[in-house]
């Protein structure tokens, strides 16, 4: 948990540029930038992840086939 934290408090910093001496724990930059990465490439909550194989506006009965 502390890792996944860590991660967040370096995106604050970097994209939202949150004061250092103000964020509650140390940040980092490795897992941040993977955490960043990802956020950019999913999307919100990952509705346009491309890596997903979403079955998008298709009818319920096509998924059945």
């Amino acid at each position: 948990m502390f890792k996944f934290t860590s991660a967040v408090m370096w995106v604050l910093m970097e994209a939202f540029g949150f004061n250092k001496e103000f964020l509650p724990c140390k940040p980092n930059q490795k897992e941040g930038r993977f955490l960043l990465s990802e956020i950019l490439k999913a999307g919100n909550l990952g509705h346009y992840d491309v890596r997903e194989n979403h079955v998008i506006y298709e009818s319920r009965i096509s998924t059945f086939f």
